[in-house]
């Protein structure tokens, strides 16, 4: 079978996300923990995030030359060249980061649940494949990515649940945390 369609992206948003970075890189602070270089669509839009996330955790200046020599001049072609990083860095705006990470997160969501349905549907096309199996396969790669919380399957969760009380348990019924000394208000 194989998908007709190119996949839900949107390749302003993640100009725009990257331009913002460039533009304010104190953004990093908080796009950093939300957002994972494979939200991205573009191949050289990962592997330029993933660069300037390097040089920002090196502590150096979000700078063209520095992210070509990051890259390597023999591979700069791989980020779409320097004129492409200098139109996304000169073009950059003053963004709110949470509302591009939401919506790079869902398409990326979206490009994951048509991936895995059409793997599931071209292995039901085949005459020894097992629907068990399959549904079995398409529940459990079909987590959602949502901010800071996974969609799960019922039996996950019921692990979770109990793993969190033979955790509390072991603690002695104590909530986990920072004990103060305080003993009582």
């Amino acid at each position: 079978m194989g998908i007709n369609k190119e996949l839900p992206n949107s390749i302003e948003t993640e100009r725009e996300l990257l331009g913002g970075i460039f533009h304010n890189p104190k953004i990093l602070v908080d796009i950093i923990p939300e957002m994972k270089s494979e939200y991205f669509y573009l191949k050289k839009h990962m592997v330029l995030y993933n660069v300037i996330c390097s040089l920002f955790a090196e502590g150096s200046a979000l700078d063209i030359p520095l992210i070509i020599n990051k890259v390597g001049k023999d591979n700069i072609g791989e980020i779409g060249g320097i004129s492409y990083i200098t139109s996304i860095s000169v073009n950059g705006l003053y963004i709110e980061p949470k509302k591009y990470i939401d919506i790079l997160k869902d398409l990326y969501n979206k490009r994951k649940l048509i991936t895995l349905c059409d793997r599931c549907m071209n292995e039901l096309y085949k005459s020894e494949s097992k629907v068990d199996t399959v549904a079995a396969a398409l529940m459990s790669g079909a987590t959602i990515e949502t901010n800071n919380n996974t969609v799960v399957d019922d039996i996950t969760l019921m692990e979770m649940g109990l793993n969190e009380i033979e955790k509390r348990y072991k603690n002695k019924g104590e909530s986990p945390g920072m004990k103060t000394g305080i003993k009582g208000i």
